[in-house]
């Protein structure tokens, strides 16, 4: 495992639409793995790795390996005559999560802030909804003024770190550990008889924005999207959650946007670290805007959500993530790896076909 990459790929801001300085570790890292790398006019990163053993009629398939870059965050709405800062959310923010959380206002230099807990003797027991929660940052509102304008972005302040022997806690895990499985995956491909794309989409957090025009570019046959999974814990019971933290990474065959094919399954070889199981979730992630290409395209994403169109397979292996609505969210690395592809030929040359 690399640490130092882990460390940089989780420790970037990059909440919706300001993903730049992830997307510039990505797009560096890519860059010693594929021979060619590219951005386009949304921000997504799409790498490419040509087959080294094309067929010898006919073109390669396309595989893409995706994962989504963006975070969950904040951006300032309004500044009070106190210096007290209202927001607004920047994805599914959890009000009882970010209650006394550090977080860092992205304005002409960086800025720290905590999330006010609401401590009157009528509100202490309750939680404070995010539309009416303040930031604050300990400024008087003339000095703040010079640092902060309203437009400037916020992202929780804590970086990964390592829990224990296995487990890492960070403030998005979702989905930056499977941005960096993506990285890692494309640093261990080898001989392969298709062209195999990586793509770092954005603005998935908001509405599954960036694949689409992924998606159209590309036109790619098969996909697969890595992203972090709802995982059984406290305050859950066993069949409403669909996998369980260091117990390996799961197929997903339905969630809110997408139905997927058992066929997928054969992709990843059995062995420990992959269960392969098939939960249905009611999320909706990337997998579901990869096949809306006008071109017919058979597309099996797993772990992001990708609508389905005139030739789509769909499915996600996920890496178990225990509290992902909040932002101090657990995972397992171990259950984290997805696995060994077979990229070989034998494999795909089996999938369905409409």
């Amino acid at each position: 495992m690399d640490q130092g990459l882990l460390e940089r790929v989780c420790n970037a801001p990059g909440v919706p639409g300001y993903e730049d300085e992830a997307q510039a570790v990505v797009m560096e890292t890519l860059r010693a793995s594929c021979g060619e790398v590219r951005q386009d006019r949304l921000g997504n990163v799409i790498g490419l790795r040509k087959a080294t053993r094309p067929p010898a009629d006919g073109a390669p398939l396309k595989v893409v390996l995706a994962a989504h870059v963006d975070e969950i965050g904040m951006m300032v709405k309004h500044i009070d005559s106190n210096g007290f800062i209202r927001f607004e959310p920047m994805g599914g923010l959890n009000a009882q999560a970010i209650v006394s959380q550090r977080v860092v206002i992205h304005g002409r230099k960086p800025v720290g802030a905590v999330v006010v807990p609401d401590t009157r003797g009528d509100s202490k027991d309750k939680v404070t909804k995010v539309e009416e929660a303040f930031l604050d940052t300990g400024l008087p509102r003339d000095a703040l003024r010079e640092l902060v304008d309203v437009g400037d972005v916020v992202t929780f302040a804590p970086g990964v770190e390592q829990l224990n022997e296995k487990i890492y806690v960070g403030r998005n895990v979702d989905d930056r550990i499977g941005t960096y499985c993506l990285l890692e995956a494309m640093r261990r491909v080898g001989d392969t008889a298709v062209d195999v794309y990586a793509v770092s989409s954005v603005q998935e957090e908001v509405g599954l924005r960036g694949m689409r025009p992924a998606a159209y570019a590309i036109e790619p046959d098969l996909g697969i999207a890595i992203d972090g999974s709802l995982t059984w814990g406290p305050y859950a019971e066993e069949h409403e959650c669909t996998c369980t933290l260091g117990k390996g990474t799961r197929i997903y065959i339905m969630d809110c946007l997408t139905i997927g094919d058992r066929w997928l399954g054969r992709l990843s070889p059995k062995r420990p670290s992959t269960i392969l199981e098939y939960p249905i979730v009611r999320i909706e992630t990337d997998q579901g805007v990869v096949g809306i290409g006008e071109a017919p395209v058979d597309i099996a994403f797993f772990g992001q959500t990708f609508e389905r169109c005139s030739r789509c397979l769909a499915g996600n292996p996920v890496g178990p993530s225990r509290f992902r609505a909040g932002v101090a969210l657990l995972i397992c690395l171990r259950a984290g790896d997805i696995g060994r592809l077979d990229m070989s030929g034998s494999c795909l040359e089996e999938m369905p076909h409409a």
